[in-house]
């Protein structure tokens, strides 16, 4: 389980990697900066955000409860 994870983490820094490569860091810099942001679009943004990771870490804390976690969660 801890090598699909690396390899998933991996493949997600590789796609940004590209992306960056792609299309350069000008406006990668303001997006970081938040430039032109309304905090009523950050809002659901960061709902959305911590609903994915609860939703990930809650799956792997059960699945760490569970009789065959390789099994059963995949069918699930």
């Amino acid at each position: 389980m801890l090598w699909i994870e690396v390899i998933s983490v991996s493949l997600i820094a590789i796609v940004l990697a590209l992306l960056l490569i792609h299309q350069g860091s000008n406006s990668t810099m303001n997006q970081l900066r938040l430039k032109g942001v309304p905090i009523t679009g950050l809002g659901p943004a960061l709902v959305l955000a911590m609903f994915s990771f609860v939703g990930f870490e809650s799956a792997t804390t059960l699945g760490g409860e569970a009789r065959e976690p390789l099994k059963t969660i995949p069918l699930a």
